[in-house]
Formats: C-alpha cells, structure tokens, sequence
C-alpha cells in the first residue's frame, strides 16, 4: 500500500477501528467496571443537557464504529452504556429509595415515639459514648401498637449495660433523620448510614430506661458469643493497651483503644493496622495459602494427580471467611473478603497474571453486591493500594527481568535481599497508591509511613 493510500480518510478510519475492536476487547472488563461505577459516581447528574448530549454522543460513536468496525464493538460500546444505567439506579435506590409502607421514614419526623426491636449488630462502645443499632419490629404511637419496619442509629451518651447481639429491647426516643454539616468537605454522614440501610436516627443521654423484652439466639448470636470470649481473654492475660490492640487486629472491636495511641497510629501513617481491611484479609489469605501449599506438597500423591495451587487456593476461603465472621463480619470486612476470593478464584482458573482485571472484577461484584461502595474512604483506599502493588511490581520485575539473577542474589544473602527488597517495593507502591486519597479524606500526610509500616505490619 502506498503512503498517498494509507493516509486515505477511509483507511484511517477503518484502522481506528480495529484498534478500538482490539481495545475493547482486551480490556472490557475493565472498561465495564469503570462504567458501572461512574454510573455509581454520577447518580445525581439529572441536568437535562447532559442526557441528550450524552445520547448524541454515544448515536454519533456507534454509527462511526459500526461503519469501520462492525456490529461487534457497537455491541461492546451499548453494553457499557447499560453498565453505567445500571450503576446509576442502583446507587440511587440506595441514596434515594422507595421506602415500604410501615417504614419509620414515613413518621413525620422529628417525633418521639416507644420502639421494640432486636439488636442486629454488637454494640459499639467508646470512652464518649456508645452506638445501639436497632431492627425495628413494632412502635407505639398514639396509645397503639403497630407494626414497623427500618433500621435505627441509636446514640448513647452513656451506655452502661451490657446489652449484645439479638437482645431485643424497648425504649423510648426522638427520631430524626439523619444530616450532614455541609462544610465543604465533611465527612458524608447521610451517605454513609444510607449505605447501610439506616435512615433513621436517634440520641439518648443514657440508657437507663432501655428494656430488654427477649433474648436472641441461632447461629450469629453463638458466633458473637466467642468473639467476646476471645475479647475477654485478651483483656485477662494482657496488659490494657496490647490486649486493646489485639481486639483491633482479630475481632474488629477499637471500642479498647485509648485515644493517644490511636493518634500515634494516624500521625505515622499505621492507622489502617487498627481497622480490618483488605491488608488483614490479605495477609490472612496469604499465609493460609502458603501453608496450604506447604501442607499438601508435602503428599507426592497430590503433587502428581491434583494441581496443589489450585488445592491451596479453595482451602483458603474457609479459613478467609472464619476469620471475616471472626472480625466482626461489617460491610468493609466482607469487601475485603470478596476481593480475597476474586484473586484466590485467578489461581483456579490459571488468571493469576491478570491482576488488573481481577482488581476490575472484584470492584465491580463489590459494588454490584453494596451499591455506593465506591463513595466509602475504604473501598477507595484498599483499590489504590491494591492497584499501586500490582503497578509496582510490575515495574520491579521489569527492571528485574533483563538484569537476570546476579552472583550475590544466587548466595544464601541474596536470598535474604531479595524479599526484603520486594517487601520495600510493596510498601512503597501501595503509600504511593494510597498517599493522595489519605490526604483527602483524613487531612494528613505521614511520609514516615514508610519505615513505620516496614515495622508494624510485620509485627
């Protein structure tokens, strides 16, 4: 083909659109993901000149690409468009829902009313006050008992008694719904409770005149039954501020923790080793599969017969899920387990390379699974770091590659430098990923964060 052809307005058009048929293709997964949260991301864009104008533009795409490509990356293009719709009614059904009939949002709120209801979730507790989340079953208004339904946020000033999971309780409170401060920004407080379900609020001084009507019982209530038992112990055989740290670190309670340790944790950039995330479901799966993988490659019958990867990686979702239930089982908790669970699910399907689109797919069946994900301070922080590591290593083993394997790396001290070289590169990459959405959310930048968690995640 000669150079006056190939700058040919038809040529070039048909050779732009192979490239985005190759685009598409190679990274729609990606690309689908990015659409449904964007979809997610923009619920409230209701302006009218947005809409026509972002159908003008998608008629004008599809006909170009149908013209140099074919039908199939037009088929591509309208099934990210779908993913962006679908993003945006799930995220606002959960921002704005329909509420059902006997719903408390039907009250006309502010108004103070008697409520029965069970605790769906353990206490939390804090030296200020402590938090009562409340499934509302019936409430009394107007001297009658009817029924309801709705979660509620209940504040206690002072809580005392030891109320637990599956007590259901009486009391009488103000309901309100909840509401932000709308300083430039704040923290979303409506968001955030809308995402779990709660649209409704409530405050109390104390909870003396708090009364139990029934005990729960089943499953959950056992489990929480040894997760203080384990709390329990801690606080028996240790110190007060170790034992505080420990309740943190493996049943997801921060209620022991005094306020000056964690500020120290904040100012070094170590804050997220206090709450479970992805960095603790991480490190769990990654020593169970590595104990697994030792267990079983210890049978010369498996090594033969069965792909002990493969092996490794199903055994380690029990134990991912037994310590998530373990930690307390919260919204974050179970994100982290989903993104665990994709990864382990690459290895059983020889995908463990494509660490991009796995970080796709578990971002997308994550906010499939809890629409509005994407606004929370910890789906966005455990992504950028995840998606830093992967970028990180990336270049590492890039710049590895063609060097080869040295002398010294081949001697029992290279063996040494290497991981801890590699571990630097992690850390590296994921403060890296991490540092600009830390300084959004939390104000703060530790650029000791480094050496701080080169000592403190080990440990």
């Amino acid at each position: 083909m000669s150079e006056r052809q190939s700058r040919h307005p038809s040529v070039v058009l048909t050779a732009a659109g192979l490239r985005l048929d190759t685009l598409l293709r190679q990274a729609f997964l990606v690309l689908l993901a990015g659409a449904y949260l964007v979809g997610q991301v923009g619920w409230e864009w209701t302006s009218a000149f947005v809409w026509p104008l972002a159908a003008a533009i998608l008629a004008g795409a599809n006909v170009l690409t149908w013209r140099t490509s074919g039908w199939r990356p037009v088929v591509l293009l309208c099934l990210l468009c779908a993913a962006f719709a679908a993003g945006r009614v799930a995220v606002r059904q959960v921002h704005a829902p329909d509420f059902p009939v006997h719903h408390l949002r039907h009250l006309a709120l502010p108004k103070k009313v008697i409520l029965e209801g069970w605790l769906y979730r353990e206490p939390e507790r804090s030296p200020t006050r402590g938090r009562l989340h409340l499934e509302v079953e019936r409430v009394l208004q107007d001297g009658k008992l009817r029924p309801a339904v709705g979660k509620v946020h209940v504040t206690v000033r002072n809580l005392k008694s030891d109320w637990q999971y599956g007590d259901r309780l009486r009391l009488t409170a103000k309901l309100r719904p909840p509401r932000n401060f709308h300083t430039p920004g704040s923290f979303d407080h409506v968001g955030y409770l809308a995402r779990r379900g709660i649209y409704v609020t409530a405050f109390l001084w104390n909870d003396e005149d708090i009364e139990k009507i029934g005990e729960g019982g089943g499953l959950q209530h056992r489990i929480e039954r040894v997760r203080r038992r384990i709390g329990d112990f801690f606080d028996e055989q240790l110190a007060s501020t170790p034992a505080a740290v420990l309740r943190a670190l493996i049943i997801g309670d921060k209620s022991h923790i005094d306020p000056e340790v964690r500020h120290d944790f904040q100012r070094v950039g170590a804050a997220h080793v206090l709450a479970i995330s992805g960095l603790h479901v991480g490190t769990v799966a990654f020593l169970a599969y590595q104990i697994w993988w030792w267990l079983l490659g210890r049978s010369h019958y498996l090594l033969i017969a069965w792909s002990v990867p493969k092996l490794a990686a199903v055994l380690t979702v029990p134990v991912v899920l037994v310590y998530a239930v373990l930690a307390g089982g919260n919204v974050s908790t179970w994100r982290a387990v989903t993104m665990a669970c994709v990864f382990l699910g690459a290895i059983l399907f020889d995908q463990k390379e494509e660490g991009i689109r796995s970080l796709a797919l578990a971002a997308l069946i994550i906010c499939f699974l809890w629409p509005g994900a994407v606004f929370d301070a910890s789906f966005q922080l455990s992504f950028a770091a995840v998606l830093g590591i992967l970028l990180g290593l990336h270049r590492f083993r890039a710049r590895q590659e063609p060097a080869g394997e040295t002398e010294m790396e081949r001697r029992w001290v290279g063996r040494l430098v290497r991981p801890l070289r590699l571990f630097c590169v992690v850390s590296l990459s994921a403060m890296a990923g991490s540092l600009p959405l830390v300084a959004v959310h939390f104000h703060i930048m530790s650029f000791v964060g480094l050496l701080a968690n080169l000592l403190i995640v080990p440990l």
